[in-house]
């Protein structure tokens, strides 16, 4: 595996298919309620790697960081700020299907940016995460935690996002909701409020056809398991059909194709 350069201000960890981190820390685990509450707040966030104005997921432009960075890696760092002067949180790591794993204890400081506390304190701002060997549609959350355990705040970084946009506006996305990839999410923002579509889905070579009709804010989901019986991985998609005669198409990997797409960025460390 391949060594980060540390600056004498800042740290960072490598994120694979395990989390690394270069200081011993206590093993924290959210409860299945915890893990429940903040998966709900990820599915219903439409935009994949900015979630709030307090905490956001950025990409790392320092060079010092970023000139290692292989093709189709990302690597990112916390953009934060406003919160409260000595308000303390938790900081969770979230990989799609896995328990939530802890990072570090964070601290707000007085101007409101937050620092994780242990043998040297350092800002969040200046923590660095290389992110590969994820999967197709794959997700990594950062969470927040209030030590009330009330406020959650979350940002997802996804390495190899699966998008596809409409001259209109429309936006599909698939998200995967396991590890083995045999659950995929279907997510669509941008329809008219309460419109009503066909929804067609396949893989390998069965097909289904579903209505749907999106929410009053245009937003429309769908879960589906594409596993077919003697396959052990494929290929999917979905095509929506709208009433006006549009229509959008989006393709996905399930199962042991979609982990093969992760075993190539592993290879490289």
């Amino acid at each position: 595996m391949s060594i980060m350069k540390f600056l004498k201000y800042s740290t960072a960890i490598i994120i694979g298919t395990c989390l690394m981190a270069y200081c011993s820390m206590p093993d924290h685990r959210l409860s299945t309620e915890q893990q429940n509450k903040i998966w709900e707040s990820v599915l219903n966030l439409d935009h994949s790697v900015n979630h709030s104005e307090y905490f956001e997921i950025e990409p790392t432009t320092d060079e010092e960081f970023s000139r290692g960075v292989r093709p189709g890696e990302i690597m990112i760092h916390f953009a934060n700020g406003g919160f409260t002067p000595g308000s303390r949180y938790r900081l969770f790591r979230t990989l799609t299907g896995n328990k939530s794993e802890f990072m570090g204890d964070v601290i707000a400081l007085d101007s409101g940016e937050l620092i994780i506390k242990g043998e040297r304190n350092i800002e969040l701002k200046n923590f660095h995460i290389l992110v590969f060997g994820h999967m197709l549609g794959e997700e990594s959350a950062f969470t927040l935690m209030s030590e009330d355990g009330q406020t959650y705040l979350t940002a997802v970084a996804v390495q190899k996002p699966i998008i596809a946009q409409g001259a209109d506006g429309i936006t599909m996305r698939v998200r995967l909701y396991s590890r083995i990839a045999d659950m995929v999410l279907l997510q669509c923002s941008g329809l008219k409020p309460n419109e009503e579509l066909n929804l067609m889905s396949t893989s390998c070579n069965e097909v289904h056809h579903n209505e749907g009709k999106a929410d009053a804010n245009g937003w429309f989901q769908h879960f589906t398991n594409p596993c077919v019986i003697g396959s052990q991985g494929g290929e999917g998609s979905f095509v929506i059909f709208r009433k006006n005669g549009d229509y959008l198409k989006i393709n996905y990997l399930w199962g042991e194709e979609a982990i093969k797409t992760a075993r190539v960025g592993l290879e490289n460390h």
